[in-house]
């Protein structure tokens, strides 16, 4: 199909995404040459078992009565870290490649209402920085823009394998569920965020060796990659802080 223009640089199309569809983008501008890359949408990881510890931090605030306009402290929970063990199910007889994000849905407060008490004005999804304590090879790398992790299978292929990671919250209010996505993505994906994070590591040193970024993109620049993913919910009780 033809995609539509919208507005802001995209384009729309009616054709949702399949599993297992290899798909082809082509952009067509005269007298240029034409540019285009392909992909295909892999089957979504398998997550066998997922469990977490949260870590809490107790901050006192001072809120006022809205009514007498007097003072008084209340206490606030705030989470701090969240461990989690993740157990994802790897496919036998295939090479496999995985990234893997933490994300909360974190409530946004205006803290200049009259009487002093913080109001909620909206919700904001928020990417939350992690480290991975048994991703310590070389076939993981850390892209600070997409803040995850992509990993290879090469030494787990075809077996289960717990991911053990340290989130950390590190946003004004507490989320009340934090979500753990874990992607398929593909070797061009997979190879693209190496070359990023390498190039990342060497900006602005000029005796470093020159990286060149992954593309896929034939005639051109970029990259046009797909993946699917398995998300899960972590429910943050408040309740029993102590």
């Amino acid at each position: 199909e033809t995609l539509q223009y919208d507005t802001n640089g995209y384009y729309i199309g009616t054709i949702y995404p399949q599993i297992g569809k290899e798909y082809k983008i082509t952009a067509e501008y005269p007298p240029l040459d034409n540019v285009d890359a392909e992909t295909v949408l892999l089957k979504p990881p398998v997550i066998t078992e997922i469990n977490s510890e949260p870590h809490f931090y107790s901050n006192i605030e001072t809120w006022y009565n809205s009514v007498t306009g007097e003072s008084f402290d209340t206490t606030i929970y705030e989470l701090d870290r969240l461990n989690v063990n993740l157990t994802l199910q790897d496919p036998p007889n295939e090479h496999n490649y995985y990234f893997l994000t933490f994300s909360a849905i974190i409530p946004q407060y205006d803290y200049s209402s009259p009487d002093g008490n913080p109001v909620f004005t909206r919700e904001k999804m928020t990417y939350l920085d992690y480290n991975a304590s048994n991703l310590n090879w070389e076939n993981n790398f850390y892209t600070r823009d997409l803040k995850g992790f992509v990993f290879s299978d090469n030494l787990f292929n075809g077996k289960n394998f717990t991911l053990n990671a340290t989130v950390y919250v590190n946003t004004k209010s507490s989320p009340d569920k934090v979500y753990a996505g874990l992607h398929s993505v593909t070797e061009d994906f997979y190879q693209y965020v190496i070359s990023y994070s390498k190039y990342q590591d060497i900006e602005g040193n000029p005796l470093a060796e020159p990286v060149n970024i992954k593309t896929n993109i034939h005639h051109g620049f970029g990259f046009f990659s797909g993946y699917s993913t398995k998300k899960d919910s972590i429910i943050i009780d408040y309740s029993n802080v102590n």
